[in-house]
Parts: C-alpha cells; sequence; structure tokens
C-alpha cells in the first residue's frame, strides 16, 4: 500500500495543538528516553495521546520502504487517554512506564484487537487465549501496546533460504542505515523500530541470538535475559530449552526500566520458579556513570575468528573492540586479557543448536497452536504447517522452503528421548562451565566483554545474560555484499555493530550496570545517524504529529 494511500485510509487527527506547546523545546523522538517522558509529564508539556499519535504518523513514514510494523493497536489510542486520565485527573501514577508506548514483536500474544503471527498467514486471526505474561505487566506498569513489530517469519525457524526480516505476512523489514539494509533476525522490526524512534522501546524474543543482532546492526541496545528472568508464556516458541524475551531500546537506562516492568515469577512458565529472589530489581538505580569502577571483566578471545580467517567486518569490529579497552580501564575497570572459554573446541564442535530447535519446534510450536481459543488454520501439526505454507501463495513457497521443519518431521526423536535429552544437557554444559561460567570462574569474574558478534553464542545453550550497546558503524570503503537469499545488503558503509557484556545467570543488574558507564563516557550511537530518507520527521511539536483515531488491521502486507 503506498504511503499516500495509507494516510488518505487513515485520514488525520491533530495530536498536539501549537497553542498549547511550551516554548522550551520538545524532546526529538529520535532521543527520546523514558526519562524525559516523566519529565515532560510532569510539566504537563505533551500527554501520553501525543506521544501515541505522533509515534504513529512516524510508523507511516517510513513504512512502505522499510516496514518496520506489521500492525499498529487500534485501541493505542483510547489506551493512552484513559492513562493520561489517570495521571492527570486521578493523580495516579503506577511507575516509569506510565503512559509510555511500547511496540512488541509479532510473536509475542496480546488479547486485545491485534494479532498474533509470527509473522505467518497460518497464525492469522488466531485468538490466544490470554495476553502474554510480558503484554499483562507491562500493561500493569501502564505501559501503551502500540502495535506489533515486523519479523523474521517463525523467528526464523523455517529454513535457511529466507531472510532476516521477511516473512509472508509483514514483507521484508530493512535497516535504516544504508540502502536495502539487511536489518538482522529475527527481532527486525523491534530494532528498527527503536533506531529511528517509531516507540519508546520495544520487545523481542531470542532463541540464538535473535535480540544481540539485530540491536548490534541497527545502532541500539538489546538485552537477551537469563532463560526464566522474563515469563515464555503465550509467546509463540522455537524451543523452551533456548527461547528467552527481553527489551530493545536506544538507551541502557530505557531497557533497565522496561526490564523491571516486564520480569517476574510466572506459576505458566515453570523456568520463572528458578528467579533467585522474590522481588524484581529496580535495574534503573545501577545506571551510574561510576559503575565500571572496580569491575573485574575478562575477554575470551579464544571464541573471535582466528587471526587468518578474519574477514574485513571482523577486522573493523575488532579494531574497534581494542580502541574502546583503554576507555574501560580509565573508567574504573580491570580487564583480563585471554579470559578464554575452558573448553572452546568441545563448545565449537558438539553444540547442536538444530537439534534443540527441531525436536522443540515439532512439540512446542504445535502446542502453542493447540492452546488457541480460535484457530481458523486448523492447524495442530508440524506436517500441516508445513502443507499450509508449502500451498499458501504468500508464503513464498518454494522461494522460501521449510527445510528445517521437514527436518522436525523426519525425527523420530521426542522431547523425553534419551539422545534428544543428552544433547540438551550437553548443550547446557558447553554453554556455562565448558565456557561462559568456566571463565567467569576459572578467572574470578564479574563478567566478560567482547564485540557483540562474537557474543551471541554459546549464551543462549545455558541461558545466561547479554547486553550489546553501540560501539560503531562499519567505514565508508566497506564493500557491499548483497544477501544470500532475498533483497537485501547483508554489509555496507555505515552499518553499527555492538559491543557485549556477558554475566552469569539472573546477573542482569550488573552487566546494565556496566553498559550504562560505558554508553555514558562514549554515546557511539550519535557517532553516525542513519540515512536522512529514512528518518521521519514528525515530531510532538510539529503540524505532521497527526495520526488517525483509528487504525487499519496491517501495515505490513506481502510483496
Amino acid at each position: 500500500m503506498l504511503l499516500s494511500s495509507l494516510l488518505a485510509v487513515w485520514g488525520s487527527v491533530s495530536a498536539v495543538h501549537a497553542a498549547t506547546l511550551p516554548y522550551t523545546p520538545l524532546p526529538d523522538l529520535f532521543d527520546l528516553t523514558i526519562d524525559d517522558i516523566v519529565t515532560g509529564f510532569a510539566a504537563n508539556h505533551f500527554t501520553s495521546v501525543d506521544l501515541v499519535k505522533a509515534y504513529i504518523a512516524r510508523i507511516a513514514e517510513v513504512q512502505e520502504t522499510l516496514r518496520p510494523v506489521i500492525e499498529v493497536n487500534p485501541e493505542a489510542i483510547e489506551i493512552a487517554q484513559a492513562l493520561d486520565i489517570e495521571r492527570l485527573n486521578m493523580n495516579k501514577t503506577r511507575g516509569p512506564l506510565h503512559g509510555v508506548p511500547v511496540l512488541l514483536k509479532d510473536n509475542i500474544g496480546t488479547a486485545d484487537l491485534l494479532n498474533t503471527t509470527a509473522g505467518s498467514y497460518a497464525l492469522y486471526g488466531s485468538i490466544v487465549p490470554r495476553d502474554s505474561t510480558v503484554a499483562a505487566n507491562l500493561r500493569a506498569a501502564g505501559a501503551v501496546i502500540l502495535g506489533k513489530a515486523g519479523m523474521t517469519e517463525w523467528a526464523f525457524w523455517r529454513s535457511a533460504n529466507y531472510t532476516n526480516g521477511w516473512s509472508g505476512r509483514g514483507g521484508q523489514v530493512k535497516g535504516a542505515y544504508y540502502y536495502d539494509q539487511d536489518p538482522s533476525g529475527s527481532s527486525s522490526g523491534s530494532a528498527v523500530a527503536a533506531s529511528i524512534g517509531l516507540s519508546t522501546f520495544t520487545v523481542g524474543s531470542d532463541t540464538g541470538g535473535s535480540i544481540i543482532s539485530p540491536a548490534s546492526t541497527n545502532g541500539v541496545v538489546g538485552l537477551r535475559t537469563s532463560t526464566g528472568l522474563v515469563s515464555r508464556s503465550v509467546v509463540v516458541p522455537i524451543t523452551p530449552v533456548m527461547d528467552t524475551v527481553g527489551p530493545i531500546g536506544r538507551t541502557v537506562k530505557d531497557i533497565a526500566y522496561a526490564l523491571s516492568g516486564m520480569a517476574g515469577k510466572d506459576p505458566t512458565d515453570n523456568a520463572t520458579m528458578a528467579i533467585p529472589f522474590d522481588t524484581i530489581p529496580d535495574y534503573a538505580s545501577f545506571c551510574t556513570e561510576d559503575g565500571l569502577q572496580g569491575a573485574r571483566l575478562g575477554i575470551p578471545r579464544n571464541i573471535f575468528t582466528a587471526a587468518a580467517n578474519r574477514t574485513e567486518l571482523d577486522v573493523q569490529q575488532i579494531s574497534a573492540f581494542e580502541a574502546v579497552l583503554p576507555i574501560l580501564q580509565r573508567l574504573g575497570a580491570n580487564i583480563t586479557d585471554r579470559a578464554n572459554y575452558p573448553n572452546i573446541t568441545a563448545y565449537q564442535t558438539q553444540a547442536n543448536f538444530n537439534l534443540a530447535c527441531n525436536v522443540g519446534f515439532k512439540y512446542a510450536g504445535m502446542d502453542y497452536f493447540k492452546q488457541l481459543r480460535f484457530n481458523p488454520s486448523g492447524i495442530t501439526t508440524l506436517q500441516q504447517l508445513i502443507n499450509y505454507t508449502m500451498n499458501f501463495k504468500a508464503e513464498l513457497y518454494p522461494v522460501h522452503n521449510v527445510d528445517w521443519w521437514q527436518a522436525g518431521v523426519d525425527t523420530n526423536l521426542t522431547l523425553e528421548s534419551p539422545e534428544y535429552l543428552d544433547q540438551i544437557a550437553l548443550n547446557a554444559w558447553l554453554g556455562s562451565n565448558g565456557t561462559i561460567q568456566g571463565a567467569l570462574d576459572n578467572y574470578d569474574l564479574d563478567a566478560l566483554v567482547l564485540p557483540s558478534v562474537y557474543s551471541v553464542r554459546p549464551t543462549v545453550y545455558a541461558g545466561y545474560p547479554v547486553i550489546t550497546v553501540p560501539l560503531g558503524f562499519f567505514n565508508a570503503t566497506t564493500k557491499v555484499i548483497k544477501s544470500t537469499y532475498g533483497p537485501t545488503n547483508a554489509t555496507g558503509p555505515g552499518i553499527p555493530f555492538g559491543i557485549s557484556f556477558i554475566g552469569r545467570r539472573f546477573d542482569e543488574a550488573k552487566i546494565i550496570q556496566y553498559a550504562y558507564a560505558f554508553e555514558q563516557a562514549t554515546q557511539f550511537r550519535y557517532a553516525h545517524l542513519p540515512m536522512p530518507q529514512y528518518m521521519p520527521t514528525t515530531q510532538l511539536n510539529t503540524v505532521r504529529a497527526n495520526a488517525p483515531a483509528t487504525c487499519p488491521a496491517a501495515l505490513g502486507l506481502p510483496y
């Protein structure tokens, strides 16, 4: 749908009347933080309704080119208005997230007028049994669910021959830092939306790097949480042994606020019962500029690509990483170089990601269909999902095949099979004592620090937390390489990359503290901005801060 047609369908409703605007400048929505919102609300400079309308207008500006949002909540303005009334007329504030808009990845269930489809028409029109615990917790904290972000279909668990950010229902999400930029996956839309200010923060999910990789690639902060810190209940799964949910945003402190609103024990997700504390920390209180004083950080260099095999991208990322080590030291960190993973060879040769996903999705994925209150496709088995996908035109089979699903069908393993259980146990050991926990313990460390490109795994196998913060951008001579499948560019000048801190299980407070101190001292996000043609211009104080009273069912349409 062309942007002009989209706006014509929507109509326009004034978001902020010029006569009511303060004379002091309002915050730029590219930079807007939760602290800015709290301050702006307290001074009556703008309202939650103003924010929601401005964000919807910004989404409309970029939707045709970048497709970061798959659906806008038709009740978002009404919800924001109710929260404004709570705050202004009832003098009630639920906390820092009160009235703050958030976009959820399209695999996070909401019991409202929004769809939850994981980017697939196989789930279009389905009705979830209840809000996901994530959505319910955010609502209780006062957040406004603005809509659903685009994503790589089925969180990139269908086959290898489709592109990061592509889904049958949403089309191709693209990043804003280079032409046709591969946004990385699978929380692609969540990261792109955060990067150009389409929502205050977003929520993604991560099984094998789907928060850290897109956050790094789009120049924002992303947190893969410890498995069990945030409930996965009513979130479309790949495999419960590795799935987790986490926030993506423009600043570490926003991530901290979001995490406190999302996390907590949930009797419907047994993994949350492992949380070692009854009260969720105020993670934002750990955001102090001196947070790296005395931190014991280690660099597991044996996870880096060997020097002889490094690509141009490896060289640039490692060079940028080396350049900031003195900054970390000046901020008070004690760095142990070559705090290597003790069993790196075993990890690299024996960890089995695909087996965990093949068997996990075959059962947990299909259990999701079975719990739906309304399941219009009637799918309850993986073979039925394969048949549906092969025959539904918008799913673009065989251009994008179903090989990983077929591997799941072909295996005779179940969740109780000794071979499966043994491999999951081995994966967990390789991701803990064999690597992360082993390095932390052997060198008496608080956390590990490394380029984000090397931080994704082995964190996934044993559920360790990892946060990525902007570090740099690929230089002007970076070779442009097309993605193997689809229309995007996998590499190119100006595309961001990040630095990561990895901590012990449920030690999010510590890595947030370190990441915040680094972020405040460097502010690398502002060293290079998205391409001007991809930057929305709507602001709180412009005439263009207009948005509809109601919204169409889906913004992202298949191409």
